[in-house]
C-alpha cells in the first residue's frame, strides 16, 4: 500500500467517522428535546406543588397561633367581664333596682372597650343588650335618697331583668 492510499483511507474514515459522529448527534439532541420539554414542565410542575404546599404549612402555622392567641384573649376577656358582671347582679339581687348599676355598666362599657379588638360582632350584640338592660335598671331605680320620690315603675326595671336573663 503506498502513502496516498493510505491517506485517502484514513480521509474517507475520518469524514465517515465526523458524519457518524453528526448522526448520532443529531438524533441524540432530537431525543434529548423530544424528552426535555415534558421534563422541564413536569419540574416546573413539581416546584408549583412543593412551592404550594410551602405556603400552606405557613398559613396553617401562622393561623393556629393567630387561632390560640385569639382564643387566649376571649378567655381573658371573659374571665374578666363575667367577674364584673356578676358584681352587678350580686348588687342587683342585693339591694334590688338602684342607681348603683350604673357604676357596674360603666365597669362593664370599660372592660369591653379595653378588649374590643378580640370580640366578635355577634357578642358584641349581645353584649349591648345585657348592658341596656342593666342601664334600664339604673334608670327605673327609686332614688335612696329621697323619702319623697316621684312614683316609678319598678316593675319596668324587673323586666329589664328579665329580657336581659332570656
Amino acid at each position: 500500500m503506498n502513502w496516498q492510499a493510505i491517506v485517502e483511507a484514513i480521509g474517507i474514515f475520518a469524514i465517515g467517522s465526523g458524519l457518524l459522529a453528526w448522526l448520532i448527534r443529531s438524533l441524540v439532541k432530537q431525543a434529548l428535546d423530544r424528552d426535555l420539554e415534558p421534563f422541564k414542565h413536569g419540574l416546573r410542575r413539581a416546584h408549583e406543588i412543593e412551592m404550594e404546599e410551602a405556603k400552606n404549612r405557613f398559613t396553617v402555622g401562622a393561623t393556629s397561633h393567630m387561632a390560640d392567641v385569639v382564643f387566649d384573649k376571649h378567655v381573658r376577656f371573659s374571665e374578666e367581664y363575667s367577674r364584673a358582671a356578676h358584681e352587678a347582679m350580686e348588687c342587683f339581687f342585693r339591694k334590688g333596682p338602684t342607681r348603683e348599676i350604673f357604676q357596674f355598666e360603666g365597669n362593664l362599657l370599660r372592660i369591653r372597650t379595653r378588649w374590643a379588638v378580640w370580640l366578635t360582632p355577634e357578642l358584641e350584640e349581645k353584649l349591648d343588650k345585657f348592658q341596656q338592660n342593666l342601664r334600664t335598671i339604673g334608670a327605673y331605680a327609686p332614688p335612696r335618697e329621697a323619702n319623697e320620690a316621684p312614683p316609678i315603675d319598678v316593675k319596668k326595671a324587673f323586666n329589664a331583668f328579665a329580657d336581659g336573663v332570656k
